[in-house]
């Protein structure tokens, strides 16, 4: 009978170090295949916020020369405005301040308050009665200038 109990344990198989390791192998790349798949999903997610903002504030850069526009009326808002590039990393917050605004690119280094984007705004007059703006928002992201751009053209509705 004894002899019948050590040939029962014989025959029972256990794990052997090789299924173990395998098991650890398959478990490791699942994790790290679901690791990888968080991270790009979360890098994703990051970059989609930074498109957000930089959309949002390409608008807002828009809505100042709509305002002008608006306020100074059409022909005043064309002599305000040269075919050039400004920096509106600080908005003017009125007429005075529009027709003063300096021109050239922002500088580097320079950004809009609170965030790590730089706006600056091209505006190019096509024909007397028509002027296209155009709102660039760059920021860099791992060493990579990325960039949002607005375009918007203005036309002289009073003219015919």
């Amino acid at each position: 009978a004894g002899n019948k109990l050590v040939k029962q344990l014989h025959n029972q198989s256990g794990q052997s170090i090789i299924e173990v390791l395998i098991a650890t192998l398959i478990v490791g790349t699942v994790l790290t295949a679901i690791a990888s798949g968080l991270t790009l999903s979360i890098r994703n997610t990051a970059e989609t916020r930074q498109r957000e903002l930089a959309t949002n504030f390409a608008q807002e850069g828009l809505e100042i020369f709509r305002r002008e526009r608006d306020i100074q009326g059409w022909r005043s808002f064309v002599e305000s405005v040269d075919s050039t590039t400004y920096c509106l990393n600080e908005l003017p917050e009125n007429s005075a301040e529009f027709q003063s605004m300096p021109q050239g690119e922002c500088s580097e280094g320079t950004a809009i308050a609170g965030s790590t984007l730089e706006r600056n705004a091209t505006v190019q007059q096509l024909s007397a009665d028509t002027v296209e703006i155009s709102i660039t928002v760059t920021w860099d992201e791992s060493g990579t200038t990325k960039e949002v751009t607005v375009v918007q053209e203005f036309k002289n509705l009073q003219a015919k």
